[in-house]
């Protein structure tokens, strides 16, 4: 099981998402995952549209992720990473883990 603590989920999403089992990413993705790229104005809701999106991207062969920094505390239970996808896309990918009550 994925633990609570963001910096984990952060790198565990990298992980399945080099697997390229774009469908295996729902697991550490929310209920109400909203993924918005304001560059394009394009905004993604829900884990199966994501893995959609992902499967259907006219990528040439497999994607590969360099994950260059995980910076995540247990304490606000949120994490914030830098990565490169080849051949040359650079994006972040935040976490946020609301407190159990």
């Amino acid at each position: 099981m994925i633990g609570d603590d963001a910096a984990t989920v952060v790198a565990t999403f990298w992980s399945l998402m080099e697997s390229n089992d774009f469908r295996s990413v729902g697991a550490v993705l929310s209920d109400d995952f909203v993924l918005d790229w304001p560059q394009s104005g394009e905004r993604i809701r829900g884990r199966n549209n994501f893995a959609a999106m992902n499967e259907a991207y006219p990528a040439h062969g497999r994607w590969h992720f360099t994950v260059n920094a995980i910076i995540g505390t247990v304490t606000t239970r949120s994490a914030m990473s830098r990565s490169r996808m080849a051949p040359a896309w650079t994006g972040r990918y935040r976490s946020s883990r609301s407190a159990k009550g």
